[in-house]
């Protein structure tokens, strides 16, 4: 144990440098699929969707540090429960992706609409 807290509170600008990079690197690829989202939710108004869920994101990235800071310190510096709130707030995000419904409305399945003069050729690759 006492390596590994002499790691955390005593690494050099090295391991820091690394491991903020490689959080980086990480957080990167969770964010790609995001952009799918709006193309698999709603195919004819992907940028609208695609724009709200950024904006959303957004929002959340800047209110967030205040609503953390003030359970902080309303709680009396437990940071206990602001963790809490914000497990509390991921699992209330998994149950409400599992109620996203595709196939109703504007569906993923829907053709978009094509622009005017463009030509299906009936033989593919020809």
């Amino acid at each position: 144990m006492a390596t590994a807290s002499r790691f955390l509170f005593d690494a050099g600008i090295t391991v820091c440098a690394i491991s903020l990079g490689t959080a980086f690197f990480l957080s990167e690829l969770a964010d790609s699929p995001l952009w799918v989202v709006g193309m698999e939710v709603a195919p004819r108004h992907a940028a609208t969707s695609s724009a709200a869920t950024f904006t959303g994101m957004a929002l959340a990235g800047a209110i967030s540090p205040v609503v953390v800071g003030a359970t902080v310190d309303l709680s009396g510096g437990r940071w206990e429960l602001a963790f809490a709130l914000t497990g509390i707030i991921l699992l209330l995000g998994i149950v409400f992706a599992y109620r996203i419904r595709l196939g109703e409305g504007d569906s993923a399945q829907e053709e978009p609409e094509r622009p005017r003069g463009f030509q299906v050729s009936e033989r593919a690759g020809t």
